[in-house]
């Protein structure tokens, strides 16, 4: 039996695709947003400025859930330690020095381009990196 509710009938709402769900062969893939409908972990690992307590936020709707980092930073600062690998293969970007971090949250406000969460790398020495590279050197 197909219900219509609201002129929209149930076998004609799409369920959420991913762009690793159309291209899943990616090395690697890091995103604010989700790229696979299966992901389950999370989206990144910040490290809050008042204390360096750490804590992991992952996906609401499958975009960041700012609630949970805006709530977890507080009025302070918000930094990534972990971004993490959605392809599957456990390429996660990590940094543990802090002055390397990228920002993600400023005064207790989440950082955004074009309305978008987004991170701020310095320009100078912000940086993440993998222990293991999913890249060819040859």
């Amino acid at each position: 039996m197909i219900i219509a509710t609201h002129g929209i009938v149930a076998s004609q709402i799409q369920s959420f695709v991913g762009l690793l769900d159309l291209y899943p062969s990616a090395a690697a893939a890091y995103s604010l947003r989700k790229l696979r409908s299966a992901y389950t972990g999370s989206a990144i690992r910040v490290r809050r400025s008042s204390d360096n307590t750490e804590q992991d936020i992952g996906f609401v709707n499958n975009a960041l859930d700012t609630s949970s980092l805006t709530s977890f930073c507080g009025s302070g600062n918000g930094f990534v330690t972990t971004w993490y690998d959605q392809s599957g293969n456990g390429y996660n970007a990590t940094q543990s020095t802090a002055s390397y971090q990228p920002q993600i949250v400023s005064n207790g406000s989440m950082l955004t381009t074009n309305s978008k969460p987004s991170l701020k790398f310095d320009g100078t020495n912000d940086n993440m990196s993998t222990t293991d590279t999913p890249f060819s050197a040859t």
